[in-house]
């Protein structure tokens, strides 16, 4: 029986299920549902973008350079300074259907080459964000329980806040500390943005702390648990990682390893040895202790280790599968030095690790 692969099957069956309201919404789906003169290779695509504006109006037209052209009237749009004839452009975007497609790579799709429509959306909420950018920046000094009210409300508002507070220089630590508490109680996507841009802009620690502790699923905890280095001192982030480990919380398997990246005299290893034998976090604790022997290259409390738990399965699995990581001449010596001494007493194990040594 293998011990450390396992393999897992996602079903696909909604997207069929959804093709035909895709369809409906967004234009053809299928590629052979295009006119030919409307699908486009990736090297035609890549000549057009290559050529400058003027040179595409002075030459015979199709699907690709028409909505080329169009993208890139509507890119040119800044949101900040935008007039009232550069927003009616973008109001007449947003209902535009695209001509130019491409097939999607993985499959007989067609996917417009270019989404002006959308980019059309967003710039004009961008222009409603800037436009309320003053009266948040106002309201996060005045009022800071108002302003986390509103910046949650919308999509306009989410942006202005986002923008107020990168503005805004060293923030109290009371009206931080009300923001934080604000977004903790009111939960949601939007909340977990702004306590990120909290992190980012003013280094709180407390922000970081609130946004791993909320109950939504979010790639904003693994993004801000990957960036932990730019925020906070090597202390502030061995804090924080232990928290979530011993909280044995979503992000923990992330967590020991981001851990095993901290400065040596930051890591207690005792940590990762404390897991080995979990079925939840013994894997990922094998390989942030691989990553540590391969730093110091100290092999003899793992060794202690597998000798003394010899008759637990799992953390033998997983002292095993750190030496496999470890992966250098000395570390497949104790492995095979472990086999040869028939300190390995599960045969599975000793058949796998026979097959690691050939």
């Amino acid at each position: 029986m293998r011990f450390i692969a396992r393999t897992f099957l996602v079903g696909v069956i909604a997207l069929s299920l959804c093709a035909g309201t895709i369809a409906a919404e967004r234009g053809p789906l299928l590629i052979s549902e295009v006119p030919s003169n409307q699908v486009f290779t990736e090297d035609e695509i890549r000549t057009v973008k290559s050529k400058d504006i003027s040179s595409l109006k002075s030459q015979p037209t199709n699907a690709l350079v028409s909505d080329y052209i169009y993208f890139l009237t509507v890119s040119e749009v800044k949101p900040e300074v935008a007039t009232q004839a550069e927003r009616d452009i973008l109001q007449r975007a947003t209902s535009y259907k695209p001509n130019a497609y491409r097939e999607h790579s993985e499959g007989p799709i067609a996917v417009p080459i270019f989404d002006i429509a959308s980019l059309a959306k967003h710039k004009l909420m961008q222009m409603g964000a800037y436009a309320k950018k003053s009266e948040f920046s106002s309201l996060l000094q005045a009022n800071p329980d108002r302003f986390a009210t509103l910046s949650t409300s919308n999509g306009v508002n989410l942006h202005s806040a986002k923008m107020a507070l990168h503005d805004a220089e060293g923030l109290s630590p009371t009206i931080t500390d009300t923001l934080i508490e604000k977004y903790s109680s009111l939960g949601g996507h939007e909340s977990l943005v702004l306590l990120n841009v909290l992190v980012g802009t003013q280094k709180s620690f407390k922000a970081a702390e609130a946004l791993f502790d909320s109950n939504l699923k979010s790639p904003l905890k693994h993004q801000l648990l990957r960036a932990l280095p730019k925020h906070f001192t090597d202390s502030q982030q061995e804090m924080l990682l232990e928290r979530l480990i011993k909280k044995r919380a979503e992000l923990a398997s992330q967590a020991i390893i981001q851990y095993s990246r901290l400065p040596s005299n930051r890591i207690n290893t005792d940590l990762f040895y404390s897991y080995l034998s979990d079925g939840k976090l013994g894997a990922s604790s094998a390989y942030a202790l691989s990553r540590v022997i391969n730093r110091d290259g100290d092999y003899s409390k793992l060794i202690d280790y597998l000798k003394s738990n010899r008759s637990s399965r799992l953390a033998v699995a997983n002292g095993i599968l750190a030496l496999k990581f470890v992966d250098t001449p000395e570390s497949k010596g104790y492995l095979k030095e472990l086999l040869e001494n028939d300190e390995i007493l599960f045969e599975d194990m000793k058949a796998e690790v026979a097959l690691w040594l050939k």
